[in-house]
């Protein structure tokens, strides 16, 4: 195992229902990829859009050779999202690569962060339950870590069904652009302080200044993941 190195895995809706945030998705996330680059260690990161079929948009890049994932073109579809058949893809696929890798390049820490806009209505290969199997495998024998956000009525039910602690849910407004970029921010703050705290790296100064503000906006949004994670910010 590597104990430098973490995997960091994003899914994003892509349906109509994130219009208004469709802007806040593209421009955050060159932030986040910039705050993981300079973190810590080294990170693979990895992004998926999603509506009725996944789409994958980076795979593995390591985050300190790009600058951003090219998601200029993140077209919306006018379709209903199948949110459990993509986390499903995802969860296998990260699964069967990590397999395929050698033990010593293997990361210390998998993390996989969702941000769904809406239900999950028109996934047809996938249940709540065969989902919740897979993450229960991986938090349990293999310690992934999985992040939800979701709509304000769904995130904790959908995030009960699917077996993610509640410690690692929290709620965000589809109809918001700013509330997008918060969630999609203390997604990466989280991260971000779980590798700052493993490692005993103190991070560059603006970085510092992004962390800073993006964990705040974290602790607005109820997450409790920093009790659950470990770590304390002075």
């Amino acid at each position: 195992m590597d104990k430098k190195k973490v995997e960091i895995v994003l899914l994003v809706d892509r349906s109509l229902c994130m219009q208004k945030a469709r802007t806040a998705v593209v421009s955050t996330l060159g932030t986040i990829y910039y705050v993981q680059a300079m973190a810590p260690g080294a990170a693979n990161i990895s992004l998926y859009t999603y509506s009725r079929d996944m789409h994958t948009v980076t795979a593995r890049n390591n985050a300190l050779r790009v600058h951003g994932p090219h998601i200029r073109n993140y077209g919306l579809r006018d379709e209903e999202p199948a949110l459990l058949d993509a986390l499903a893809e995802v969860i296998d696929k990260t699964g069967q690569t990590l397999a395929d890798t050698p033990e010593a390049e293997r990361p210390r820490a998998v993390y996989i962060c969702v941000l769904c806009g809406t239900g999950a209505e028109a996934s047809c290969r996938e249940s709540f339950e065969s989902v919740a199997e897979r993450v229960r495998l991986q938090q349990d024998v293999y310690k992934w870590n999985f992040l939800f956000f979701a709509p304000e009525g769904v995130a904790s039910d959908f995030a009960g069904k699917l077996g993610i602690s509640e410690n690692h849910v929290a709620a965000w407004d589809p109809t918001r652009r700013a509330s997008c970029g918060r969630a999609l921010r203390a997604m990466s703050s989280l991260i971000h302080a779980d590798r700052v705290v493993n490692t005993g790296t103190k991070h560059p100064p603006k970085v510092d200044r992004i962390f800073r503000s993006s964990l705040a906006e974290l602790f607005e949004t109820g997450f409790q993941t920093h009790v659950a994670m470990n770590f304390r910010v002075s």
